[in-house]
């Protein structure tokens, strides 16, 4: 799932401004201060390019759920329950990968689809774990979740 187009949008205009940022400084004060600009943009759209779609794969035997690089890998096995809710801004104060309140309470979240699938489960120690999971589509990520 990617992205509304709108977030999208908020992120570029600081970097448009950055941009500008960097022309000027390098036109006043020479290539050194020019390149400061540059460097922050461009690192800001390496991490941007990254971490803009939230990865959702259900396959026989696990769940695998995540932004880029950073992705939490679930036994279906240990799956306890699945339940479609609308997505608790306030617990988690935000959209992306969050921490909520309570141990063991995540969310991999994206604004727009509003909803998606709480997954209750059970780590490798027997620890109780929680995660939402957004969705534009959480009935079908339900169903495919069920045993």
């Amino acid at each position: 799932m990617a992205w509304p187009a709108w977030v999208h949008i908020l992120v570029f205009c600081p970097v448009g401004l950055a941009i500008y940022a960097g022309i000027e400084a390098f036109r006043q004060r020479g290539w050194d201060w020019g390149l400061l600009p540059f460097a922050v943009v461009s690192s800001i759209g390496v991490v941007w390019w990254r971490f803009r779609y939230l990865f959702v794969t259900v396959d026989p035997t696990e769940l695998t759920v995540g932004f880029g690089p950073l992705r939490r890998v679930i036994a279906r096995a240990r799956i306890q329950s699945v339940t479609i809710e609308e997505y608790p801004v306030s617990r988690y104060m935000g959209w992306g990968y969050r921490i909520g309140w309570k141990k063991g309470d995540r969310a991999y979240s994206i604004p727009g689809p509003g909803r998606g699938v709480r997954i209750e489960y059970d780590d490798e120690n027997g620890d109780p774990w929680s995660i939402f999971v957004s969705s534009f589509e959480p009935e079908a990520l339900a169903a495919a979740l069920q045993p």
